[in-house]
């Protein structure tokens, strides 16, 4: 399991609207849950980079995953959100952060953020990674590996072929693990099927 310092921010809060980005952070809180979990209804953004102090709410608003390249490979649609609160931890305000209420839903993939650290990176996946996580990390490593896919608007290029793909069986602990196998072997590292 790769873990990595993010430096940059990977996290933005648009207006759909307008297509202007009224946060951008290192950090959320609040957002990936556990799916028997309860949600505030609120997303807490961390380590602020970005800050568009016109605009304090959106009618339609995006939680969007950046890479380091600022290209969107993630989306979330929050709905209406609402500034609800904003802080300063220092003075340099690294640690900045503010709050936003939401309409829309918490993602229930309560592993994710970390997965998706490690795809903002920048560096390649590399095959069978997702097995280096624990089982339970699977099954938010295949919706990660889902939105990403569609988020980028990729197709399943090897549908209604009569082409074959083998996995290694060795590595499939649960459901998810086959389905993360399945979409590696079909499409690549963190491809979907």
């Amino acid at each position: 399991m790769t873990s990595l310092d993010s430096k940059f921010p990977m996290y933005q809060l648009v207006d759909k609207e307008s297509q202007r980005t009224l946060r951008s952070a290192e950090e959320i809180t609040d957002f990936f849950v556990e799916a028997d979990g309860s949600s505030t209804g609120t997303i807490r953004f961390v380590d602020v980079h970005q800050v568009d102090p016109t605009k304090r709410k959106a009618g339609r608003a995006e939680l969007q995953v950046v890479n380091q390249h600022r290209e969107k490979i993630g989306s979330y649609y929050l709905g209406s959100v609402r500034l609800v609160a904003s802080e300063s931890i220092a003075q340099d305000h690294r640690r900045a952060a503010t709050e936003y209420s939401f309409i829309g839903y918490t993602c229930e993939y309560s592993k994710a953020g970390e997965i998706w650290r490690r795809w903002s990176s920048g560096e390649a996946l590399a095959y069978g990674e997702w097995a280096r996580y624990p089982a339970e990390y699977h099954e938010s490593w295949l919706h990660v590996s889902q939105v990403s896919w569609f988020t980028s608007h990729r197709s399943i290029f090897r549908h209604e072929t009569d082409e074959s793909v083998s996995i290694d069986g060795s590595k499939l602990l649960t459901k998810y693990s086959f389905y993360c196998a399945l979409g590696e072997a079909a499409n690549g590292p963190g491809g979907y099927f």
